[in-house]
């Protein structure tokens, strides 16, 4: 059975830089089990792309307002909003 990912409340966007009105997103990626490692973090309709370490951590730059689709082995893809705080 494949499980839903849950995008912790670590979510955080932080403008560390505003370049193009570009925004970096950090986040732990986690189930009900605890981190998720190695999910794939993708800004929806682009090629930008990273992956998360071991213990579901990532960091990604991307178009403000845009939004990220999360997918790792034996879960369910999600698709959550990332908004500048």
């Amino acid at each position: 059975m494949r499980k839903s990912l849950l995008i912790t409340a670590l979510l955080l966007v932080s403008t560390l830089a505003i370049y193009a009105q570009n925004v970096v997103v950090q986040g732990r990626v986690a189930d009900a089990s605890g981190p998720v490692p190695n999910a794939t973090i993708q800004e929806k309709g682009t090629s930008n792309t990273v992956r998360g370490d071991a213990e579901g951590n990532f960091s990604i730059r991307v178009k403000q307002g845009a939004r990220l689709v999360i997918s790792a082995v034996g879960h369910e893809t999600s698709e959550v909003a990332a908004a500048a705080t």
